[in-house]
């Protein structure tokens, strides 16, 4: 969802991280790979906490069957 922001927001501060990782040219590679790898970061914690949910949802609609 790149078009989105840049179509909504019209101050280019408030883009999100996708936005600017589409926005960084092939000599910032460094910039690049620090702002995805923040950009995973809540990602990650949210699987870390509830990976235990999603592994019980999944088994429980495995012994379900239609």
């Amino acid at each position: 969802m790149v078009e989105q922001p840049l179509v909504l927001l019209s101050d280019s501060d408030m883009h999100p991280l996708s936005v600017f990782l589409s926005k960084i040219n092939q000599g910032e590679i460094g910039i690049a790979f620090a702002v995805a790898t923040i950009y995973m970061i809540p990602t990650l914690l949210v699987f870390q906490y509830g990976e235990e949910y999603l592994v019980e949802g999944i088994t429980y609609q495995g012994g379900m069957k239609g």
